[in-house]
């Protein structure tokens, strides 16, 4: 696995990981992302050391929520609470 900050094209990263779990991987607080855009990619290396080609650069998202997610979560939120305390009161 490997990460880039700035552009998909790799040309150089600033982290890589070798053994990982086929499927997941959490970074450590020594690994912590700054809030941005980052590309990451895998590759697969066997037993045999056969290495495959590396995936497309995905693009992720490091860091908090936007404030405007944020009130629209918290909107959500409280609306969800008044509509079951309205059936609360008004049902039972």
């Amino acid at each position: 696995m490997s990460f880039n900050r700035f552009r998909p094209e790799f040309s150089s990263s600033f982290a890589s990981e070798k053994g990982i779990e086929p499927t997941r991987y959490t970074l450590n607080a020594s690994e912590a992302l700054t809030q941005g855009d980052y590309y990451w990619r895998v590759r697969a290396i066997d037993a045999a050391s056969n290495i495959s080609p590396w995936s497309d650069p995905i693009l992720m998202h490091a860091g908090t929520l936007s404030l405007g997610l944020f009130v629209v979560l918290v909107i959500v939120v409280v609306a969800g609470l008044a509509v079951a305390l309205y059936f609360w009161f008004c049902f039972l």
